[in-house]
């Protein structure tokens, strides 16, 4: 019975603790708009810190758009159904030593310089096809960089 007593005695001491009572104490209803701060992201928390940031400027978010400079090489692949030989000389060149942008055109055979300095690839292409459409109509024209 006394040892009965004495681990009844043990579990009731353990079982008392001392209840915080700091002025840091936060409620179930600070521990909600917390958790939703933090739901809402990094700047949320950073608020919460007491840190402040600087918002970006619409300079900063504008989408960069990749245009072609003086001395990219680029590869052009051109396709014709019955026009092989202009094909196969693109080709050839295109495999070898790409197309280099020099005074901001391309020289492609049996055609005019064609300008693309500061065109996007798409823009290339499209000037490219527009220039070989006064010579070969139906002509399709793919411009990717080999390098920059």
């Amino acid at each position: 019975m006394k040892s009965f007593f004495l681990v009844f005695l043990l579990l009731l001491l353990s079982s008392c603790s001392s209840v915080y009572n700091g002025k840091n104490v936060s409620g179930p209803d600070e521990f909600v708009l917390d958790s939703y701060k933090i739901k809402e992201g990094k700047y949320a928390i950073l608020e919460m810190e007491g840190t402040t940031y600087d918002e970006l400027s619409d300079s900063l978010l504008q989408e960069y758009v990749d245009t072609i400079c003086e001395d990219d090489v680029l590869q052009i692949v051109v396709y014709h159904p019955k026009r092989d030989d202009i094909v196969t000389a693109v080709q050839k060149i295109s495999s070898s030593i790409g197309f280099r942008v020099t005074d901001g055109k391309v020289y492609l055979p049996d055609l005019p310089p064609v300008e693309v300095i500061s065109l996007t690839l798409k823009q290339a292409s499209d000037a490219i096809c527009r220039t070989y459409a006064k010579e070969i109509e139906d002509m399709e024209v793919f411009v990717s960089y080999i390098s920059i």
